[in-house]
């Protein structure tokens, strides 16, 4: 699959296993499959942070699963239980159950 996106012009690989470099494209198409569509900035030092992926769980049930799976997995108690709740929530509000 990375060989695919960096074939595309999406991504490079980094000296890592891990490490891929996403490219910024110009185009104001929408892009498929992998790519820079937000901009995060860390709101404790303002700078800009690379390398993340922005899930909208709000819109994309499988950004839902997704943080349920990291809820089970991250081992922090507290953090877990507020992604639970968020999950819960956001899961009534789009049932309509608010």
């Amino acid at each position: 699959m990375l060989d695919k996106l960096v074939q595309k012009g999406y991504i490079e690989k980094g000296t890592g296993p891990r490490e891929i470099k996403i490219i910024h494209t110009a185009s104001s198409e929408p892009q498929p499959g992998l790519y820079a569509k937000y901009t995060v900035i860390n709101k404790e030092n303002g700078q800009q942070v690379d390398n993340c992926f922005v899930l909208r769980p709000d819109r994309d049930p499988a950004a839902r699963s997704t943080l349920m799976q990291y809820a089970l997995v991250c081992g922090k108690e507290e953090l877990a239980l507020d992604i639970q709740r968020w999950i819960d929530h956001l899961s009534k509000e789009t049932e309509g159950i608010s």
